[in-house]
């Protein structure tokens, strides 16, 4: 996976881009589309035949495409509590690594369960219930979504680490000095 520099110091992959500008797409075409159907709806009396499918397909995708672009940003709910009273110091840069290694292994579990789901609802050829859509087409992006956390839970594993190190090597050799 080849990695650019953009956003500050903060690493993104291409991958990363992709799938938020996806997200960011099918967000604006969902909005275009809840809009044309409340119009269709209310003034026209007209409902468009299996909006709420498609809706709803949407929000599945744009959930799992968009959690690496959360993680990296980290946008995600988490409890500051100890963290933030140990910032800077190698206890709080342990903690957060012992965090990110706590994530990595549910992502690995969530993408372990997720795998599967998009052959099975290919082979039993399972459809929607309004348009007859794939199920498995819609299927596919959770084990997608799901790997590109785990590669953004990696990336950041790995920093973390790099963090601890330099923080280690900095503290010796002001200790170094002193003497």
């Amino acid at each position: 996976m080849k990695l650019t520099k953009l956003w500050g110091n903060r690493y993104t992959s291409c991958e990363e881009i992709v799938s938020l500008s996806f997200s960011a797409w099918l967000i604006a075409l969902m909005m275009f589309a809840v809009t044309t159907e409340i119009m269709s709806r209310y003034v026209f009396n007209a409902p468009i035949k299996g909006m709420a499918e498609i809706v709803s397909f949407a929000v599945i995708a744009i959930t799992f495409m968009s959690l690496a672009g959360a993680q990296r940003e980290k946008a995600h709910i988490s409890m500051d509590l100890f963290s933030e009273k140990l910032s800077g110091r190698r206890a709080g840069l342990i903690l957060e690594l012992v965090l990110l290694l706590l994530m990595v292994v549910t992502v690995a579990i969530v993408v372990a369960m997720v795998f599967t789901r998009p052959f099975y609802l290919y082979q039993t050829n399972s459809m929607s219930d309004v348009l007859f859509i794939p199920k498995w087409t819609v299927a596919l992006v959770m084990p997608i979504g799901s790997l590109l956390l785990l590669v953004r839970l990696g990336i950041q594993v790995k920093e973390q680490i790099t963090g601890i190190l330099k923080h280690s090597a900095i503290k010796q050799s002001k200790e170094l000095s002193d003497l």
